[in-house]
């Protein structure tokens, strides 16, 4: 049975304004207490056991952990609430910290506020005007059934092939995910970043093979579960962890090629307690803390100390080389177009979909 799941803009708006006035609190003292805005699933878990947990007793601090929301609609959370506090530190895309960077909604941070700057990779130590470090990468894999897609998939094409109508899972262009599918598109089809029409073209004609429309990361999990979805890009660290807990899936980088995320740290002006948020920034870009969410979650860490054993090899890109062979898209660009492309899929993808035999 398809399912079409569209997250409406008047519903993210409702949450985004409940969770402002519940996360508000009186008064502005500095105390050991500070909120930081993640991510569900397996990462929210993972983040807590590992970087939270002995945050708070090294530092004898409190962290409140808000799982709510993708980047997307954290970002939106910020737009909406601007100078109310929100929470103190949150974990954005590059991109999208780029667009709140440029809005004055982020701090500008910088080795004297975070010493562990200066021991990532340059790439790594500040996106944009220094509003934040990017913490980790994570490639766009594809993600198979290996009892369904035989022989394993090797492009990005497969995805069109008939024989896999309703078995696809896609993300809204707002997502991260689906924002790099449309690149991926693009780029198969003569297009790049600044080229974007044949990505749309593309798009268009997987809508037939596409049996989920999905928002967040963790809702694939029941879909891949049930084997209602064979095949869909997803990002490399929460697919091995699948692959860990026995689901007969595949993750393989296709030979076109793929796309990298980055994942940065931001700490809004409107944050009640950064004193205490840098020094949780600063923890968690500790080689420690990279290396064991790297062992954990499989996210390419960017401290240039970390180093992985070889049975990681494969599965988790360490090490500047293997960093250099990813390819990253132009973030600037992303975080200046997106809002015309979300518009733009509103209607011509949405409009495929309502006009598909």
């Amino acid at each position: 049975m398809r399912t079409l799941r569209i997250l409406t803009g008047i519903g993210v708006m409702a949450a985004i304004l409940a969770l402002a006035v519940a996360g508000a609190r009186p008064g502005g003292a500095q105390s050991r207490e500070i909120v930081f805005s993640g991510y569900g699933g397996d990462y929210g878990e993972l983040m807590k056991k590992l970087v939270v947990e002995p945050f708070e007793k090294r530092f004898n601090a409190r962290v409140v952990y808000d799982a709510t929301g993708s980047s997307a609609q954290k970002l939106a959370k910020l737009r909406a609430t601007r100078d109310t506090y929100t929470f103190d530190v949150t974990v954005l895309t590059g991109y999208d910290l780029l667009a709140a960077g440029r809005e004055g909604l982020m701090e500008t941070i910088g080795p004297e506020k975070i010493p562990n700057l200066t021991k990532l990779y340059d790439f790594a130590q500040k996106e944009g005007q220094g509003w934040g470090p990017v913490t980790s990468v994570d490639p766009l894999i594809l993600l198979y059934n290996r009892e369904r897609v035989r022989p394993a998939p090797d492009s990005w094409t497969v995805m069109w092939d008939p024989r896999y109508r309703g078995k696809v899972a896609v993300s809204h262009v707002s997502e991260g995910k689906g924002l790099f599918l449309l690149l991926i598109a693009a780029y198969i089809g003569g297009g790049d970043e600044k080229r974007i029409d044949p990505g749309f073209a593309r798009i268009r004609e997987l809508v037939p093979n596409v049996g989920a429309w999905l928002t967040l990361s963790p809702q694939y999990v029941p879909y891949l579960q049930r084997e209602d979805v064979w095949l869909t890009p997803y990002w490399n660290g929460r697919a091995q962890l699948m692959i860990d807990q026995g689901l007969p899936l595949g993750a393989v980088i296709p030979k076109e090629g793929t796309l990298a995320i980055t994942n940065t740290f931001g700490v809004p002006k409107s944050a009640r307690n950064k004193t205490l948020a840098y020094e949780f920034v600063n923890f968690y870009l500790a080689a420690p803390q990279q290396e064991a969410w790297a062992r954990k979650i499989y996210y390419t860490p960017t401290n240039r100390e970390v180093t992985l054993p070889a049975e990681y090899a494969g599965r988790v890109a360490v090490g500047a080389e293997a960093i250099g062979r990813l390819r990253f898209p132009d973030e600037d660009h992303l975080a200046k177009a997106r809002g015309a492309w979300v518009e733009r899929w509103n209607k011509e993808i949405y409009d495929a979909l309502k006009y598909q035999k």
